[in-house]
């Protein structure tokens, strides 16, 4: 079994960190045993989609969840929650 996910660290200049997670899908066995050869997963979907520029567009995620969920979101969630972490601790 191998999921995909994505992470953020915010580290702000006097040492402080906030971390943040996203979330997290199953892999097809077909993909998971291609990267488990040592393949990259942008190139590895590349060649399964038949786009070579998946990564900046919809992204592993987009495709295995059927486009409901985009790779600029997941990030963008990432971000949202590192910067709400900073300002809440800049407030208490």
């Amino acid at each position: 079994m191998l999921m995909i996910c994505n992470w953020g660290v915010l580290i702000h200049e006097d040492g402080r960190e906030w971390v943040a997670g996203g979330a997290r899908i199953l892999l097809p066995d077909t993909i998971a045993q291609e990267l488990r050869s040592g393949k990259e997963l942008g190139d590895v979907m590349a060649e399964y989609v038949g786009d070579t520029d998946i990564r900046s567009k919809q992204g592993a995620v987009g495709v295995f969840s059927h486009g409901l969920v985009n790779r600029k979101e997941m990030f963008s969630h990432i971000v949202k929650l590192l910067y709400g972490q900073y300002q809440y601790s800049e407030k208490h």
